[in-house]
């Protein structure tokens, strides 16, 4: 079956050719002549990859620029659904999700739509003549614009995240990169989870355009994720990591909307960024501010954190049950600011909030060997505060204006080396 525009006994270059046909492939023209095309592997496609003659690679598949020459180009997702003249196993290439260059172009393989397909606006689509658009991930990399969300920080983009997160477990249990473009809003919780017999490997979720936010005020307008969740006295997360070996969190933006203003702390027990069960994960470059708690990392082991800026919650980061955990040039500004009166007393207002720990930049409790190398440590209720731990090295800090105390000790700890104290 000869699909596509003819010229003459010409085929286009968006024809497709059945096994068995005879081809030859000249001056970018199609023709009939010689051989079959070699057959879709591990997800790939399966096409002739134009040359001088036949030019297959030993999975007969064909390379991106190829199929470029093959598909039909579209400058959004809304002009592919409204087109008319795809077929089945036909290529569509888009510019854009919503508009061209937002960072939601794709290519899709265009099939018959079947009764196991489910639209979901990122990884199908429902296209005219009773047609999907199936998304093809390149490089292991999808974007959050590619499953639809605004990314305006006000459209809800809750139920698009999710599928994202869904879509990484489903298809690449074993490692993608998820990269997060504008300022996704979510009002319940998000999770990736894998579980103890099917742990995930290998996931990088980071902003499109990287960066190191360490040390930016929390005000930067980063790519990231906004929490609007319900906040009351039971525990809730922003997104939450389960079972997860590998995992990297890179120059991304999570917050909250909850008004912090003047010091105000949130009045709820969310999590903005929830660990447990996994181990070997990287936390670098994110701004995560205005939560109960910013980090929070359970039951995990072997953690590297470098050059994130926890900021504007009653505790900026949250270690528990750990095996040895690394931080390194971390910013802990402004944690618990301004909860307690002239006197060293709880604020009324926040009094009842049912917690025995109020403002602390860096909490441990039960965590193997810390290392705590470089960064700040300033304008918090209390600094850091040490639980039961096996041993812990403090260097090269510098203690500013926290209001209780700087290091708050349970059990022996080494002085700290090289650091610097101001007293609020």
């Amino acid at each position: 079956t000869l699909l596509g525009n003819k010229t003459g006994d010409q085929l286009g270059l968006q024809d497709k050719l059945t096994a068995g046909d005879n081809i030859t492939i000249e001056n970018d023209v199609i023709s009939a002549t010689d051989t079959t095309y070699g057959p879709a592997t591990d997800g790939e496609i399966g096409l002739v990859k134009p040359g001088d003659g036949l030019e297959v690679d030993a999975n007969g598949t064909m390379s991106i620029s190829d199929i470029e020459q093959y598909a039909h180009f579209f400058d959004t997702v809304a002009d592919m659904k409204a087109a008319t003249n795809l077929k089945s196993g036909d290529y569509a290439r888009t510019l854009g999700y919503y508009a061209k260059e937002d960072s939601g172009d794709a290519f899709y393989l265009v099939r018959e739509k079947t009764g196991g397909d489910i639209e979901n606006d990122g990884s199908i689509i429902f296209i005219a003549n009773n047609l999907v658009a199936e998304l093809i991930v390149l490089d292991r990399q999808i974007t959050t614009k590619q499953f639809a969300c605004k990314g305006d920080g006000t459209t809800n983009d809750t139920i698009h995240l999710q599928t994202c997160l869904d879509f990484i477990k489903q298809k690449f249990p074993d490692g993608c990169i998820l990269k997060i473009v504008g300022q996704c809003l979510s009002d319940a919780s998000l999770e990736l989870k894998g579980t103890n017999d099917a742990i995930l490997h290998n996931i990088v979720i980071t902003s499109i355009d990287g960066g190191t936010s360490g040390y930016n005020t929390p005000e930067t307008t980063s790519n990231g994720i906004i929490i609007n969740a319900e906040y009351g006295d039971s525990a809730s997360y922003g997104i939450v990591f389960d079972y997860i070996y590998g995992l990297v969190l890179e120059s991304i933006f999570v917050t909250s909307t909850e008004n912090v203003a003047n010091g105000d702390l949130p009045f709820n027990y969310t999590t903005g960024v929830r660990l447990t069960h996994s181990s070997m994960a990287r936390i670098n470059y994110c701004n995560i501010t205005k939560f109960y708690s910013g980090l929070s990392s359970y039951g995990s082991g072997l953690l590297y954190i470098e050059k994130n800026n926890f900021a504007r919650c009653n505790i900026g980061c949250a270690l528990q049950e750990l095996g040895d955990c690394t931080l390194v040039g971390n910013y802990f500004n402004t944690n618990g600011w301004n909860i307690r009166e002239e006197d060293g007393t709880i604020k009324s207002k926040y009094a009842d909030i049912g917690h025995n720990i109020y403002g602390l930049g860096l909490w441990c409790g039960s965590v193997g060997m810390i290392n705590i190398v470089g960064g700040k440590c300033e304008w918090n209720n209390d600094g850091f505060h040490f639980e039961h731990c096996a041993g812990v090295n403090i260097c090269n800090i510098n203690f500013d204006y926290n209001v209780v105390c700087h290091i708050g000790i349970a059990g022996m700890i080494p002085l700290p080396k090289d650091c610097t104290f101001n007293i609020a």
